[in-house]
């Protein structure tokens, strides 16, 4: 009869994903597993507003030179393949793709710092509320960065949480407890600190030499159950929901790596501590976030260049974001405005990045089919001492299957 059962199992999968439309995951079953595969292709083009007057905008940065239009164009904003499953009620699994890191080879500039991998875990859970994640994932970790990116309706997300300043993912084990219906979430979890680095050539899986992990928790609250994929209120909220949470992260670290990323302070020589909150709020089709962050850096010896002189053994870096959003479902819109800002280093004057994103999304079919568009007005274009000054304009299509 079990024989039976598994045989029906296996032909009902192989029907389903025979059926299976564009705008749905594909689901196998045989007994007590369950594995779904999915996907989205994102696809946009680029503009940048290159001013003539700033030398960073030509080529080799000397003003005599023409204007460097390299990142204007085509562009993929991600190519993942999902495979996500469960066996009985206690085991979940995952294993995720991004196939646009492949198209981006090691070289000496690039030393095998991007990996297509983007999620390898499982989850058990022993009891109901309770559960334990071990592997390759996100850290729990601000609520933004916790949203899947292909549920989010902007191209790139705030600074702050790009992932240039503190690393989103990591090797290691979380613990999560939900009490009260889930209005209230508890993480706890201990990760490698090497970051996305961890499986890259950067650190040829290596840890740091003083064998020090990061350790990493956050607890939320909220009125209703809360998703963190929530930018816009799909649902028409007829009760208000809000949701705060709080964060913080500790690692010590004996090594700098450099050169691979835009502000060289996801992995640095010294002690190093990240606190944040943030806050939602949802009603009626409009919603809003709100995220601030702030890290406290004591650099060793090996790199006291960052203290700038001062009579002081740390510095801070740290921003935040605030967004407002509204969705109309008859018209199958949503436009949102966004305001961020960074500061990589206190003890550095007028070094304070400031960007005003405006955008528009179209949802032919939810977010499975939808148009993304996203215009990021630089604050602050004539400082000299910024990375980003120039306006962007980037459109483009999603498609989820």
């Amino acid at each position: 009869m079990t024989h039976v059962k598994r045989i029906f199992s296996i032909v009902a999968g192989i029907s389903l994903f025979c059926s299976s439309t564009g705008f749905s995951q594909t689901t196998f079953t045989n007994g007590e597993n369950v594995l779904e595969l999915s996907g989205t292709i994102a696809a946009y083009y680029n503009w940048r507003f290159l001013d003539p007057n700033n030398p960073n905008n030509h080529v080799n940065n000397n003003i005599s030179q023409p204007l460097d239009k390299k990142n204007n164009g085509f562009g993929l904003g991600t190519a993942r393949l999902n495979l996500a499953g469960m066996y009985g009620s206690k085991y979940e699994y995952r294993l995720e793709f991004d196939m646009d890191a492949l198209g981006t080879p090691a070289s000496s500039s690039n030393p095998g710092n991007y990996s297509p991998l983007l999620n390898a875990y499982f989850v058990y859970k022993p009891v109901r509320g309770f559960s334990i994640k071990a592997g390759y994932a996100k850290l729990p970790y601000s609520a933004n960065n916790m949203a899947y990116y292909p549920n989010q309706p902007y191209w790139s997300r705030a600074q702050i949480v790009s992932g240039d300043i503190f690393s989103r993912r990591d090797l290691g084990v979380t613990l999560q407890q939900s009490l009260l219906h889930e209005h209230i979430r508890i993480w706890a979890g201990i990760y490698t600190g090497m970051g996305e680095y961890s499986i890259t050539n950067v650190t040829s899986g290596n840890y740091d030499a003083n064998g020090k992990p990061e350790y990493a928790g956050r607890i939320d609250f909220s009125t209703n159950k809360y998703d963190f994929n929530s930018i816009y209120d799909t649902r028409n909220s007829q009760r208000p929901v809000i949701s705060v949470g709080f964060n913080g992260r500790y690692t010590e670290k004996t090594q700098t790596i450099t050169g691979l990323s835009d502000y060289d302070l996801k992995i640095i020589s010294g002690k190093k501590t990240i606190i944040g909150m943030d806050a939602a709020i949802a009603y009626k089709g409009i919603s809003a976030q709100f995220e601030i962050h702030q890290l406290i850096i004591s650099p060793t010896n090996a790199d006291t260049a960052r203290l700038q002189g001062k009579n002081t053994t740390y510095f801070r870096a740290g921003g935040l974001f605030g967004q407002l959003n509204y969705y109309n479902r008859k018209l199958k819109s949503g436009v949102y405005v966004r305001y961020d800002n960074f500061i990589p280093n206190d003890l550095v004057k007028d070094n304070m990045e400031q960007t005003l994103s405006f955008g528009y999304n179209f949802f032919l079919k939810g977010f499975k089919s939808m148009l993304r568009t996203q215009y990021l007005y630089r604050l602050d274009k004539n400082n000299p001492n910024l990375l980003k000054v120039s306006d962007e304009l980037r459109i483009g299509w999603q498609y989820m299957f």
